[in-house]
């Protein structure tokens, strides 16, 4: 009954939204109905920031540093023109059921759990996106992408994505999901090149003084915070954790090193999967990706 219950939810979900092309996307042609619905949000300010990942890659960690660094406000889905503010859930079954929504724990933006961060809830958001081209047909649900937007698209090893996903009994086939990878990829390879920066999940890990900084030099944002976010970083990932514990589980790789699910794979497995993109995406791979090649 539980699953019946769930499958619903998507599929409810699912018709709710309209998928487009990704030229329509960076052009903005939507239809008069979006743009009707998006119309709730004008009172935001621009240029609105939009943290594009494929899941799995960072989102949620850059998303706490960059409020608290920041102080603007984080979010996924809105509610209502409004800011969704549940509580953190303890029930595993109602964070199933919050997901199917779209909805969980760590949504809303983490100023709205951590006070202290200062958020200035006015301050223009900056909103995760997985599946920038799924078009929500709901009223007040998903602020519509625009040209001027800023977009910072986090990019993380294809092979710890790929072998994360192999090990997890719901994707029979987890090659196919790296066809969307791809198509995050050549979205922000289409975005203007004055509103786009590139962010690899490994130098978030490995620099992330270096990595941050460049992340606020493109948002025109003081740099004043970074230091004594730094210097409490592991308190700081302890309460992201926190959220995100609550909303998907406990983290097993814990965001603690650029390398975890793919560490021992087979190598000629490596290389097959390696030749595939290549084949399928050549100038993408070259362009994006020539830092994971084996």
């Amino acid at each position: 009954m539980k699953k019946i219950l769930l499958l619903c939810i998507l599929v409810l979900s699912a018709a709710d939204a309209r998928i487009i092309s990704l030229q329509d996307l960076v052009e903005e042609n939507y239809t008069e109905s979006e743009l009707e619905n998006d119309k709730g949000f004008a009172y935001f300010k621009t240029p609105k920031i939009n943290l594009i990942s494929f899941a799995s890659s960072g989102n949620t960690w850059t998303r706490y540093a960059l409020e608290y660094l920041t102080k603007h406000p984080s979010h996924w889905h809105f509610k209502g023109y409004s800011y969704e503010t549940k509580p953190l859930r303890e029930s595993k079954r109602q964070r199933t059921l919050d997901r199917g929504r779209g909805v969980s724990a760590m949504n809303p933006p983490f100023g709205a759990h951590y006070s202290d961060m200062g958020v200035d809830f006015l301050n223009p958001p900056i909103i995760k996106r997985h599946k920038p081209w799924v078009i929500s047909e709901s009223e007040g649900s998903m602020v519509l992408m625009r040209k001027t937007d800023k977009v910072i698209f986090l990019l993380r090893n294809y092979q710890e994505l790929y072998f994360r996903r192999r090990k997890q009994s719901y994707h029979s086939d987890p090659r196919t999901l790296l066809v969307e990878y791809f198509k995050l990829i050549a979205l922000y390879d289409l975005w203007t090149d004055e509103n786009k920066l590139l962010v690899y999940y490994e130098d978030l890990i490995e620099k992330p003084e270096i990595t941050f900084s460049k992340m606020l030099d493109f948002l025109q944002v003081s740099s004043e915070h970074l230091e004594g976010f730094l210097k409490d970083k592991e308190l700081h990932k302890k309460r992201c954790m926190e959220v995100y514990s609550q909303a998907r589980g406990v983290s097993k790789s814990q965001g603690l090193q650029a390398l975890f699910y793919s560490k021992g794979a087979n190598k000629n497995l490596l290389k097959r999967i390696e030749n595939e993109l290549k084949t399928k995406w050549p100038k993408l791979f070259q362009k994006y990706l020539k830092r994971y090649e084996i």
